[in-house]
């Protein structure tokens, strides 16, 4: 078991696609704090026309309602934009996510297309081992990821925005921790995904698709179906891991936090159950 988990460790640590998602995505976190700077000093200079149009907006705040990608800044016109505003910002956009199941994609099915699985898979007497070295290596990878993305962070506020503020520290990193197992969840689910399908193509459209929120056409045509057969108003996108992710608050409670790792451990163990079971019936000679 531990020499799987070293393996797929090092098969992921010299992957040149792990280092190509890191760079690009240090890229687009000082681009998205150049143009925050950009939109905020604007807002700054028409304050007044800058509060009538979020006025008008606010009616459409609900992520089920957003299609694509948004990053919004929570900073009030006239203070300063804080690590956590910026960190808060990126992580409920689904910014990290997208890049996070496209690595997952590529990681989980690449021992399978390369057929590198053949070699090992029919040697090993409990292929569950296979399926829980995928998974703490996702889960390195995601932890490093939102390492990299918080210290970029850091870095782009103190060089773009000219001055470093915080913000609440202690409830920046219980966010962060949380969005983490969050993160992780998904990771697990496209994992599934990818192994269940075998097809990269498949399995990337349907990991963008559910950072871009277009899954949201899926879930209100089951709603539909689901109360026409009388079981009620049932609000699909109240259990899926991709709304928490993008509508949990700066301030959550401590009731939040404990149903969000409720919700990331069943989705984590149902996705490693089903991979498991997967694993084990399908032939790796």
């Amino acid at each position: 078991m531990l020499n799987m988990i070293k393996m797929d460790l090092y098969r992921m640590f010299k992957a040149k696609s792990l280092y190509v998602i890191w760079c690009i995505l240090i890229c687009l976190l000082f681009l998205s704090t150049w143009l925050t700077k950009t939109e905020y000093q604007a807002a700054v200079k028409n304050q007044d026309e800058y509060q009538n149009e979020m006025e008008e907006n606010g009616g459409e705040s609900e992520a089920d309602l957003v299609f694509g990608m948004q990053t919004v800044v929570p900073t009030e016109v006239g203070e300063e934009i804080t690590v956590f505003d910026m960190m808060f910002a990126n992580i409920s956009g689904r910014n990290i996510a997208l890049f996070l199941v496209i690595f997952a994609v590529i990681f989980a099915t690449a021992d399978i297309g390369s057929g590198y699985i053949k070699n090992f898979g029919g040697q090993v007497k409990r292929r569950e081992g296979l399926i829980i070295s995928k998974a703490l290596a996702l889960l390195v990878f995601t932890g490093v990821t939102l390492l990299i993305e918080f210290l970029t962070q850091v870095v782009s506020n103190y060089i773009v925005l000219g001055y470093l503020k915080w913000g609440d520290t202690g409830r920046m990193f219980r966010y962060i921790a949380l969005q983490l197992l969050l993160h992780f969840a998904v990771a697990m689910i496209i994992m599934t995904v990818a192994i269940l399908v075998k097809n990269n193509v498949f399995s990337m459209i349907f990991a963008i698709c559910l950072c871009m929120n277009m899954m949201v056409v899926v879930y209100s045509g089951i709603q539909v179906l689901l109360k026409k057969i009388g079981l009620g108003n049932l609000n699909l996108m109240r259990y899926t891991i991709m709304d928490k992710i993008g509508n949990l608050s700066m301030n959550f409670s401590s009731g939040i936090m404990e149903r969000m790792i409720v919700l990331s451990l069943v989705y984590i163990g149902i996705t490693a159950v089903f991979s498991m079971y997967i694993y084990r019936k399908r032939d790796m000679c």
